[in-house]
């Protein structure tokens, strides 16, 4: 579990800089990861891609789905 951790952290800078409290966020990629059967680092990357670690990004067209 740390050996992700450690590498979210170094793949991902935001979530090292604490924009992102890491607990919450590594149970979160674990439990996706798990539940769509990809890595936890995928579901991270998606993350970053998508939203940079912003729990409140809105979409360009200003909404969720």
């Amino acid at each position: 579990m740390r050996q992700c951790l450690f590498l979210l952290l170094i793949l991902l800078p935001r979530l090292a800089l604490g924009q992102v409290d890491p607990v919450p966020a590594e149970h979160f990629v674990q439990q996706y990861a798990a539940h769509y059967r990809v890595p936890p680092e995928l579901v991270a990357a998606l993350i970053d891609v998508e939203s940079r670690w912003n729990a409140h990004a809105v979409s360009d067209k200003g909404r969720w789905g």
